[in-house]
């Protein structure tokens, strides 16, 4: 019996990502499910979700072109910065997974022109799952609500 709980648990604890202090989301990308907090924080590991499942996009030499591209051409077109490329800027230094999804997330879903092609469009529908008070938790479902 006590086997058959700590295999269960460790089940859950491998399968969920799981909450930790200070986070306010997280994408696991085994089951594709994710926890959120904010309706923010939800885009963002949506789009960690369209990212892995079309093949880590992010990570691709042509993103990481297009999204310098789009920064420097959006600076010398505007001669000045809107919130999304000060938040852009900010983020070089962090992985591009990071990037692709704070893009995806500031702007609500609606992703500049010139990044289009590196977000496709969601197919797919999220069911909340009721796992643990105040959080969201979220798995990709097709007969949802």
């Amino acid at each position: 019996m006590i086997r058959r709980l700590l295999f269960y648990g460790l089940l859950i604890c491998a399968l969920l990502p799981i909450p930790t202090h200070g986070q306010e989301g997280a994408y696991n990308t085994i089951t594709k499910t994710f926890w959120c907090d904010t309706q923010y924080v939800c885009l963002h590991e949506q789009a960690h979700y369209i990212d892995w499942s079309n093949n880590k996009i992010s990570a691709s030499t042509e993103y990481r072109v297009a999204v310098v591209s789009y920064v420097i051409l959006e600076a010398k077109t505007n001669k000045s910065l809107n919130t999304l490329d000060v938040k852009i800027i900010n983020l070089l230094d962090f992985p591009m997974s990071e990037i692709y999804a704070h893009i995806y997330a500031e702007t609500n879903g609606n992703v500049p022109e010139a990044l289009k092609e590196f977000y496709p469009v969601l197919t797919v529908k999220f069911c909340s799952i009721p796992l643990m008070k105040g959080r969201l938790y979220y798995a990709v479902c097709h007969t949802c609500n």
